[in-house]
């Protein structure tokens, strides 16, 4: 007998080792692809962080161009001496000389009943208040 380690040629063509080369192999495959993993994850996660902080500077500076347009229009109206005449007739009901003021009041609902307002007085009382009044006071 001789005293080398036998080798077995399988069917793909690869050798058989009966020694255990192959799986350590696969562990020290699967711990690069680990330590990969792990350093490639940092950056990563880095970079989209990065990335949603720039869409969310980028959406912060596209609301306040929109602000700044909005503003600038403001103020050209209100260096307008129509605009400026307009709202006083609105805001502050004024008229200008020689036209007369009317002021249309609607009639609205009518003024609740003593009766009502006491109901309406009770709903927000705690309900010991309700029940201790019922004793207390003489009907």
């Amino acid at each position: 007998m001789s005293s080398r380690s036998r080798v077995v040629r399988t069917p793909s063509g690869g050798d058989d080792r009966s020694d255990g080369r192959g799986a350590g192999r696969t562990v020290v495959l699967f711990l690069v692809l680990c330590v990969l993993a792990l350093t490639l994850a940092v950056p990563v996660r880095t970079y989209l962080s990065e990335q949603a902080r720039d869409e969310k500077v980028a959406a912060e500076h596209a609301q306040l161009l929109s602000d700044i347009a909005r503003l600038e229009e403001q103020k050209r109206l209100q260096e307008d001496p129509e605009y400026i005449k307009q709202q006083a007739r609105i805001r502050l009901q004024y008229v200008m000389p020689g036209e007369t003021a009317y002021r249309v009041q609607v009639p609205g609902a009518p003024a609740p009943t003593p009766e009502q307002v006491q109901a309406e007085q009770a709903k927000q009382n705690p309900w010991y208040t309700n029940v201790w009044r019922t004793i207390a006071v003489p009907h």
